[in-house]
């Protein structure tokens, strides 16, 4: 009982959908990861290597920091990952 409660603290936490896998067992791996759809020169663009470069759209929909050291991060301090305080402008 113990594991059970706490695989599905781990589905809530994850954002997984316990009810829809019948055996509690993650067996398609879009039930853990959907990635968010991102347009070419909206969220991203290419710098001249070729790299994807995010947006400040971007990570301000995202909603966190993830302290990387993103070009555009919006959030103030930046590069602190975790941190949600977006930067005045």
């Amino acid at each position: 009982m113990r594991q059970a409660l706490r695989l599905l603290h781990f589905y809530n936490f994850a954002g997984i959908n316990a009810q829809s896998t019948k055996t509690g067992i993650m067996n398609d791996p879009n039930d853990f990861y959907q990635p968010i759809p991102m347009t070419e020169n909206i969220d991203y663009y290419l710098d001249k290597n070729g790299y994807r470069v995010m947006t400040a759209r971007y990570h301000t929909q995202r909603g966190y920091c993830c302290g990387n050291g993103c070009r555009h991060c919006p959030y103030f301090p930046a590069h602190e990952k975790g941190n949600r305080t977006l930067r005045e402008e």
